[in-house]
């Protein structure tokens, strides 16, 4: 489930780009965790980021699907690791 990255995020672009042989002239893009004091984290990926920032906020979107238990988690392959427990 992909996330919406949040306006505290900031997308960059590395200096220069690459012109290489059927390359692409474009960099890669990267994406940094801004807003949170003393955390620089960059990541290739807007989803990563998204990710990440989960840390910061305590957001946990994926409930157990087993019924009646109560566990959260913030990543959805730590949920349906969760779920081979019961």
């Amino acid at each position: 489930m992909d996330h919406p990255t949040p306006p505290t995020s900031k997308k960059l672009s590395s200096g220069k780009g690459s012109k290489g042989s059927g390359g692409s002239s474009s960099s890669p893009k990267t994406f940094q965790c801004t807003g949170y004091p003393g955390c620089n984290m960059v990541f290739t990926r807007s989803e990563h980021l998204a990710r990440h920032e989960r840390k910061h906020t305590g957001e946990k979107p994926y409930k157990c699907i087993v019924t009646n238990c109560p566990r959260t988690f913030s990543r959805y392959d730590n949920m349906i690791q969760h779920t081979q427990t019961h």
